[in-house]
């Protein structure tokens, strides 16, 4: 399944190049115009559905003005980020990587605890994606799907309480 997200800056800040999932997306504010409100009513329209970005009520025309809009009003920018459950090859986006996230929207990769020097199990896996250099590409995301799939099976095999069990999965990001 494809789906559209207008995302922004990590919630994180331990985390600036990460431009996955687990991103501040667009919230009302009182210096909207009346059009900017009408724009996030209809995408926010079905997020939360489990049909996210499977909407009529708005077209990626009006995402794409709406992120302009959006990028205008405000201190940070937005992107519109295509998201698959698998990899696609799909002409004329740009992939930016794999992400690890969970069913109640974290990332296992953009949600890095402060410290992880410690010999939890979550710890291990949080020392392999940021101290090795081996699995985080440019956009902080990891690059390749036989890398994602260990981090997968590491997560997924947690048993000390160190990670919740989130129901972890893959997603594969694109820019438009």
């Amino acid at each position: 399944m494809l789906c559209f997200r207008l995302l922004s800056t990590p919630v994180s800040e331990l985390t600036p190049s990460y431009r996955g999932l687990y991103r501040n997306e667009p919230y009302p504010q009182p210096s909207w115009d009346a059009d900017l409100f009408e724009l996030w009513h209809k995408y926010t329209s079905y997020l939360g559905t489990g049909n996210e970005g499977i909407t009529d009520e708005m077209s990626l025309d009006e995402m794409r003005r709406f992120e302009k809009e959006l990028s205008l009003s405000s201190k940070h920018s937005f992107e519109i980020v295509c998201i698959s459950d698998e990899y696609i090859d799909l002409s004329g986006l740009e992939y930016l990587g794999a992400d690890i996230v969970g069913a109640g929207g974290y990332s296992l990769i953009g949600d890095v605890p402060e410290d992880y020097s410690g010999n939890m199990q979550s710890c291990k896996i949080y020392r392999l994606l940021y101290d090795s250099k081996d699995y985080l590409n440019k956009y902080g995301l990891i690059g390749t799907l036989n890398k994602a799939n260990e981090i997968l099976k590491m997560a997924c095999t947690v048993s000390d309480n160190s990670l919740e069990n989130e129901d972890w999965h893959i997603v594969h990001l694109y820019s438009l």
